[in-house]
C-alpha cells in the first residue's frame, strides 16, 4: 500500500509540472500565430525544451518503478502465498495441539496435587497412629511394673501408694489400661505437639520437604507453559497479520494474472522463429526473432513462454533467467526444510499429546524451542527483504521528490526571464514591420503595434532585479566584474535566489529605477543631468534612512514586518512619485542622445 501511495504522489507531482507547462504554454499562445512562428529566441526554446525532456525522462522513471514493483510482485507473489499459507497452517496447527496438550497437563496436575494430599494425610495418619501406640506401650509399662509393686506391696501387709489404689482390683491383679489409654488418647491433639519422639519430627519435616520440592517443581512447569502459551498466543496475532498481507498479495496476485492474460490475448497466436505483434513494454522495446542482433529483451523472467511463443532468448537476458531460476531453487529449497520443521513440529505435538509422563512433556518443550526459532527466522528474513525492498522505493521516490522541486524552482526563477524575453521578441517582430527611409519611419508591411514596441522598450532598457538576479542564480552569469556591475546598478548584493526583499514591489522599484539611472549614464562623468542625480540620491537616502528607523523600532526582530511597514509608509511613496519623474526625464534625454539605443 505504501508503494501505490507513493506512485500517486508522485504522478500527482507530474500533474502539477503539466499545469505550470500548460500555463506557460497559454501564455505563449495568447500572441498571434504571426508572431509565435516567426520567434527566433533560441534559448527560451532549448530551456522549454529541456523542461519537456526532463518531464518525459520523470514519468519514464515513474512508469519503470511501476513496472518493476508490478513485475516482482508478480513474480515473487505466488511462492510467497504458498509459503505464508504452510506457515500459517503449522502455526495453528501447533498452536492447537499446545493448547490441548496444556489443557490435559492441568487436569494431571490437579490429580497430582490430590494424590499427593491424599498421601500426606496417609502419612500423618500412620505417624499419629505408631506414636498412640508408641506411647500405649509405655504406658502399659509402667502401669504394670505399678501393680507389680502393689501386689507386692499388698501380700506383705505394707500401706498402698494413693495412685495405685485407684487402678488396683482386688479380683482381678491385672492392671486396667483401657481407663489409662483413653486418658492419655484424649489428651493429644496434633503430632506437631509431640516433643517425645524426634524420630517423628524428622519424618515429618522430610514430609514436608518433599511436599515443598514436589510444588516448587509444579510451579516451574506452570511457568514454562504460561510462558509457552504467550508465546504462541503472539505467534497467532502475527499469522492474523500475515493472513491480512496474504489477502494483499492475492488482490496483486490477481490483476497481475489478468494483465498477463490481457499481454497474451493483445499479442495472438505466433508460430516458431515469427512474430505477427510484437509486445510493446513501456521504455519502447520490441520483442521479435531479430533482437539477437538489435538490442535486450524487457524485463520478463517467462523464459518458457517466451520459446513457447516462438522467440529466442539469449546473451544478458538468458543469463538473467538462469540467475532467476536459482534464485526461485534456492527459495523452494528453503520452503521446504520450512515445511519439514513444521512437520517435525507437528509429531512432537502429537507425541506430546499421547503421552502421559511429565517428563516427556518436558523434553518435547525442549525440542520445539529451536524449531520455533527457525520458524521465527524464515518469517523475519521474509520481512527483511520485504523491508529491504521499500526502502529502496523510498529512496527512489526521494530522489525524484528532490528532482521534481529544483525543476520547480528552475522554472519559478525562469518566470521573468520570460516574460522580459517575449517581451523584447515582440518588439523585434513589430520593429520589422518599420522601415527608415530618407529619414522617416515607413510602414513596410503590416501596421505595427506601437504598444509592443514600448513595452519590449521597457524590457529592455529598464531595471528589473527579478529577471537579472536569475541571471545569476540561474548559471547565465557568474563572472567577478558582472557581480560588481549588478552591486554597482541596483545598490545591493547580489541576489542569489532572489530573496524575499523582491516580494515587496515599492522597495522593488527603488532597486529598478536606481539600475535605469546607471543605465543612463548617471551618477558618471557621462551624466545628463548632475542635479537631477543629486537630487535622486537624496530621495533615495531618505527612503533607505524610513527603513531603518522602522527597523530600530521593531528592534530588529522580524524583518517581514519592517518592509510591510516600509511598504505602507506615506513618505515613502511621496519621495517614490517625485523619483518616477526624475527617471522619466532621464530617460527621454537618453533617447534624444541616443536614439538608436532604442
Amino acid at each position: 500500500m505504501s508503494g501505490s501511495t507513493s506512485l500517486e504522489e508522485q504522478i500527482a507531482q507530474i500533474n502539477h509540472m503539466n499545469r505550470l507547462l500548460g500555463k506557460l504554454d497559454k501564455e505563449m499562445l495568447s500572441l498571434s500565430r504571426e508572431q509565435v512562428r516567426q520567434k527566433t529566441d533560441i534559448k527560451l526554446e532549448a530551456d522549454k525544451t529541456e523542461f519537456r525532456r526532463v518531464r518525459e525522462d520523470v514519468v519514464k522513471a515513474l512508469r519503470a518503478i511501476e513496472s518493476n514493483t508490478f513485475q516482482s510482485l508478480a513474480q515473487n507473489s505466488t511462492d510467497i502465498l504458498q509459503h505464508v499459507e504452510g506457515i500459517g497452517a503449522a502455526l495453528i496447527s501447533a498452536t492447537t495441539n499446545l493448547n490441548q496438550a496444556w489443557s490435559k497437563h492441568c487436569e494431571d496436575e490437579r490429580a497430582a496435587q490430590q494424590h499427593m494430599a491424599y498421601i500426606r494425610r496417609l502419612a500423618i495418619r500412620k505417624l499419629r497412629q505408631q506414636y498412640w501406640e508408641q506411647k500405649c506401650r509405655l504406658i502399659d509399662g509402667e502401669d504394670a511394673a505399678r501393680d507389680q509393686d502393689t501386689n507386692e506391696r499388698g501380700l506383705q501387709g505394707l500401706p498402698l501408694e494413693r495412685k495405685s489404689q485407684v487402678a488396683y482390683n482386688t479380683t482381678n491383679l491385672t492392671p486396667t489400661p483401657s481407663a489409662v489409654n483413653i486418658n492419655e488418647t484424649n489428651s493429644i491433639k496434633d503430632p506437631a505437639d509431640i516433643t517425645e519422639s524426634p524420630r517423628s519430627i524428622e519424618i515429618l519435616s522430610e514430609i514436608d520437604h518433599e511436599i515443598s520440592r514436589l510444588e516448587a517443581d509444579q510451579d516451574a512447569v506452570s511457568g514454562k507453559l504460561k510462558a509457552e502459551q504467550v508465546a504462541h498466543a503472539r505467534a497467532a496475532s502475527q499469522i492474523i497479520d500475515l493472513q491480512g498481507k496474504i489477502s494483499l498479495l492475492e488482490q496483486t496476485l490477481t490483476t497481475t494474472n489478468q494483465a498477463l492474460q490481457q499481454l497474451r490475448d493483445e499479442k495472438g497466436p505466433t508460430k516458431s522463429g515469427q512474430c505477427k505483434r510484437p509486445v510493446q513494454s513501456d521504455g519502447d522495446l520490441y520483442i521479435t526473432p531479430s533482437l539477437r542482433r538489435e538490442g535486450s529483451l524487457p524485463n520478463i523472467k517467462d523464459q518458457q513462454f517466451l520459446e513457447k511463443e516462438g522467440y529466442v532468448i539469449v546473451g544478458p537476458e538468458l543469463n538473467e533467467l538462469k540467475v532467476t531460476a536459482e534464485e526461485l531453487r534456492k527459495e523452494k529449497e528453503e520452503h521446504a526444510a520450512t515445511v519439514s520443521q513444521l512437520v517435525d513440529l507437528q509429531e512432537q505435538v502429537q507425541l506430546l499429546s499421547a503421552s502421559t509422563d511429565s517428563g516427556d512433556f518436558m523434553k518435547c518443550l525442549k525440542k520445539l524451542k529451536p524449531s520455533k526459532s527457525r520458524t521465527y527466522l524464515n518469517v523475519q528474513y521474509q520481512l527483511d527483504q520485504a523491508t529491504t525492498a521499500l526502502n529502496t522505493e523510498k529512496s527512489k521516490h526521494t530522489a525524484t521528490t528532490e528532482q521534481v522541486k529544483a525543476l520547480e524552482k528552475k522554472m519559478q526563477l525562469q518566470e521573468p526571464l520570460v516574460e522580459v524575453g517575449q517581451l523584447v521578441r515582440r518588439r523585434f517582430l513589430e520593429k520589422s514591420k518599420r522601415a527608415l527611409v530618407d529619414g522617416g519611419v515607413v510602414e513596410s508591411r503590416s501596421e505595427a503595434n506601437v504598444k509592443a514596441i514600448e513595452a519590449g522598450v521597457d524590457a529592455a532598457f529598464l531595471g528589473n532585479a527579478h529577471a537579472d538576479a536569475a541571471l545569476f542564480a540561474l548559471g547565465y552569469l557568474d563572472h567577478a566584474d558582472s557581480k560588481a556591475l549588478f552591486e554597482e546598478l541596483y545598490g545591493c548584493p547580489i541576489i542569489h535566489p532572489p530573496t524575499r526583499a523582491l516580494r515587496f514591489p515599492k522597495l522593488t522599484e527603488l532597486f529598478n529605477m536606481r539600475a535605469t539611472m546607471g543605465f543612463c549614464s548617471s551618477f558618471t562623468a557621462h551624466t545628463l543631468s548632475e542635479a537631477q542625480d543629486a537630487r535622486f540620491k537624496t530621495l533615495e537616502r531618505e527612503c533607505i534612512a524610513f527603513l531603518g528607523e522602522i527597523r530600530q523600532q521593531g528592534n530588529g526582530k522580524d524583518e517581514e514586518l519592517s518592509l510591510t511597514a516600509f511598504e505602507w509608509h506615506a513618505g515613502v511613496e511621496a519621495r517614490l512619485q517625485e523619483m518616477r519623474a526624475i527617471v522619466g526625464h532621464i530617460l527621454g534625454l537618453e533617447n534624444q542622445r541616443s536614439h538608436d539605443r532604442f
